[in-house]
């Protein structure tokens, strides 16, 4: 995964990461805390689409991170899908 590709893989890159210094729950724990499947929130960090505001930020709570900063990359990544260009904010979320 190349997170400097395209926001789609930006995000799920930095919902990996997020997940990691969660201490890496699987993803059936963190299903049980997002009231999300785990397929769901696996396809969410996978970098083939981008996830849903609230599909992010219910990864992002279950993990303890950042709402506001993952939405604001939501934000960033759908401005940049649908101005027809990949340039995303280079700005990193934590």
């Amino acid at each position: 995964m190349d997170p400097e590709a395209d926001p789609v893989q930006r995000l799920a890159w930095q919902l990996r990461r997020l997940r990691e210094r969660a201490g890496s729950p699987s993803y059936h724990a963190l299903a049980q805390r997002a009231h999300y499947s785990a397929s769901t929130l696996a396809e969410a960090a996978k970098g083939d689409r981008l996830a849903s505001p609230a599909v992010t930020l219910a990864y992002v709570e279950a993990c303890g991170g950042d709402r506001v900063g993952h939405l604001v990359a939501v934000g960033d990544g759908l401005h940049a899908l649908t101005e027809g260009g990949m340039h995303a904010s280079r700005r990193s979320i934590s």
